[in-house]
């Protein structure tokens, strides 16, 4: 079986060209449902200030949570702790104490990092990602940003980015196992990102790559990426997002929430960025999409998550990763904010802090019409065992033919096939057809009112 994932038209017959006749096709995206208040909130001395970026992974059963916190008193973006929550269902949350790392005098606590493990240097915007290419006692990676010393600057110190690892995502190590010990005359970059980078291992490229903040000509804060096949060793970012003639007059891109999503074969990148409106001080998140990582499509440019919570009325954070859940579910998360981006209390909010978004699977962004379409689907069908599951909303009906050289197979016209209205997630298009010797066929939809995030299909040779 192949899924094809419908964010785009990469998977339409035609390179992807509705003719007019067959009615109109758009991308568009479809935001999880909010929850009523956050999993994790501040609760313990070392989270007094606040608690910010989150990474969240979904291991064996177990829900692994790596967070940044910052107490009371603290000034500078890398005064910051990385901590650890585990659930077993999402909903329920443990901070265990790890006794790894004193505050105030005690090891009882979930702190897994500071700064007196990364050498003074500090720690902000930390993704934790898997590596693959790493011996065991690397398996977990995470790049943050640090605070070098450097003397002939006004702050003393530069912002560089730099790494750890760990065996199993609770004792970490700075630096990397092949990284001299002299870890403050050996960062891992040339440049600095003050918010959450994203770092993972894309197989398609066979390199890392690496999404971090970036500033324009015009100080617009912006989006680039940078590749490397080490990870002691990055080149400068190449901007591949930034303000346009969309976006508010006044407005900057954060954090570097990009993720790569695979789902029954088939590849996708989604990239959740926050657009600061300096107007109004605060961040919403949009969604980009892609499908090789570097060249990102804006198609549908409405707001992917608002601001419309009491506890994310100011800002929103969306964490790189997108975590299967197991049980046709999937959640990222995101770190809300109740106050403005310069820190304004703003009215009726309530405690802010981590935020889960469960969805179903493949339901980030689908194809949608809200007339007739039709439209013939790349790739074979084997109409001996025609086993095709399709995933939308569909407000109209959804019926399939399947074409055999010029024609519809006999029984497997779209009049013989059983209408599917409805919202579905994996629903079977049946045929009213019988025996056919034909072993390989086209599958083209009719789609009447409705949106399509993903089409699985028996693939047959050509």
């Amino acid at each position: 079986m192949r899924n094809l994932l419908l964010l785009d038209r990469l998977h339409i017959s035609g390179h992807g060209l509705i003719r007019r006749t067959e009615g109109t096709l758009y991308p568009v995206c479809c935001p999880p449902k909010k929850p009523d208040a956050p999993f994790l909130l501040a609760d313990r001395p070392w989270e007094s200030k606040r608690i910010n970026w989150a990474n969240l992974r979904v291991e064996n059963g177990r829900y692994r949570l790596w967070y940044e916190a910052m107490a009371a008193g603290s000034i500078h973006d890398a005064d910051t702790r990385l901590c650890y929550a585990e659930s077993t269902d999402g909903i329920h949350w443990e901070k265990p104490d790890l006794g790894l790392i004193e505050f105030d005098g005690s090891r009882r606590n979930n702190i897994v990092m500071d700064s007196r493990l990364t050498h003074g240097i500090g720690l902000h915007g930390v993704i934790v990602f898997l590596d693959p290419n790493s011996p065991p006692e690397a398996r977990y990676r995470c790049m943050f940003l640090g605070a070098f010393p450097h003397p002939e600057r006004a702050d003393d110190h530069l912002n560089l980015m730099s790494l750890a690892y760990s065996a199993d995502g609770i004792v970490w190590h700075h630096g990397t196992p092949d990284l001299p010990q002299d870890y403050l005359h050996f960062p891992m970059t040339c440049f600095g990102s003050d918010t959450q980078c994203s770092v993972f291992w894309d197989p398609n490229r066979r390199c890392y790559a690496g999404y971090f903040r970036t500033l324009e000509a015009n100080g617009m804060r912006s989006i680039g990426c940078s590749e490397t096949t080490d990870l002691n060793s990055w080149s400068m970012p190449k901007t591949i997002l930034a303000p346009d003639l969309f976006d508010p007059p006044v407005s900057d891109y954060y954090n570097s929430a990009a993720s790569r999503y695979v789902s029954g074969g088939d590849a996708a990148y989604f990239f959740f960025y926050s657009l600061l409106d300096h107007d109004t001080e605060t961040l919403s998140v949009r969604l980009a999409t892609s499908r090789n990582g570097i060249h990102f499509d804006r198609a549908d440019r409405r707001t992917f998550i608002a601001n419309d919570r009491p506890y994310d009325r100011g800002g929103l954070y969306v964490a790189p990763g997108i975590a299967d859940l197991g049980n046709g579910e999937c959640a990222i998360v995101y770190n809300a904010f109740n106050q403005t981006h310069a820190g304004t209390a703003l009215p009726d909010t309530t405690p802010d802090g981590t935020v889960m978004l469960r969805f179903p699977k493949d339901r980030l962004q689908g194809l949608r019409t809200d007339s007739r379409c039709s439209f013939t689907l790349l790739g074979r069908v084997n109409p001996q065992q025609p086993e095709v599951f399709v995933n939308g909303i569909i407000r109209g009906r959804l019926r399939g033919g399947l074409i055999a050289g010029d024609h519809f197979l006999e029984g497997f016209t779209p009049d013989d096939c059983v209408p599917v209205s409805g919202d579905v997630t994996h629903t079977p298009l049946v045929w009213r057809g019988s025996q056919t010797s034909v072993t390989s066929a086209e599958l083209k939809l009719f789609l009447e009112d409705g949106t399509l995030f993903a089409v699985t299909v028996n693939e047959s040779p050509a």
